[in-house]
């Protein structure tokens, strides 16, 4: 009866010590509450030439936005025929989440012929702005104007919630089956020293 006891106990205790170290492994894997949502969205509304870098005739111009590591031309697989002092209306629009703030540089380049001449560079700033006028690292060259609209939300709670529920489900299901199991081996230990009697 002792044995019986002891091996119950002991499979209890087992029990307990996989079942939390099983929760707290699922709970390491979700999105946890509290966490940030950064929502991007990006206009170009025009963008003026001052110098096109090509004589003679226009230039073949392109607009480059690098997010991180993604690389988008504008216009996609064309260019703009713009003189010097020529103005066009880009109307482009970018939207897009991600869990932390992101650069954003802003190229103008000249296409002719496979040979890129930069028209200049610069970064977006980390705040919001509205149809605000940049200039390139080269201010003769081009200007763009430009909105950005940058929100920031939490993770929904309800996420780590269903997932905190689904685990103490688990936990209870597993706590019941040690339990079943446990009866029946102490049912098997009583039988057997009753047939040895």
């Amino acid at each position: 009866m002792r044995r019986a006891s002891i091996l119950i106990i002991g499979l209890i205790i087992i029990s307990i010590f996989w079942s939390s170290n099983s929760s707290t492994l699922h709970l390491s894997n979700i999105v946890m509450a509290g966490d940030k949502i950064y929502h991007y969205d990006l206009t170009i509304h025009s963008l003026t030439v001052f110098n096109d870098h090509d004589t003679p005739g226009n230039g073949e111009i392109f607009i480059k936005v690098l997010i991180d590591n993604d690389e988008i031309r504008i216009p996609k697989d064309s260019h703009y025929s713009m003189s010097d002092n020529d103005e066009v209306q880009v109307n482009w629009e970018q939207i897009f989440s991600i869990p932390s703030p992101v650069n954003i540089l802003i190229e103008v380049r000249e296409d002719d012929d496979g040979l890129d001449d930069s028209l200049g560079s610069f970064y977006l700033p980390n705040y919001n702005v509205t149809r605000k006028t940049f200039y390139t690292s080269n201010p003769s060259d081009a200007k763009l104007v430009i909105s950005l609209l940058i929100t920031i939300t939490d993770v929904p709670t309800t996420e780590t919630a269903n997932t905190s529920s689904e685990n103490t489900v688990e936990f209870w299901e597993f706590m019941l089956f040690i339990a079943v199991v446990s009866i029946f081996l102490y049912v098997v230990y009583y039988v057997g020293k009753k047939m040895m009697e």
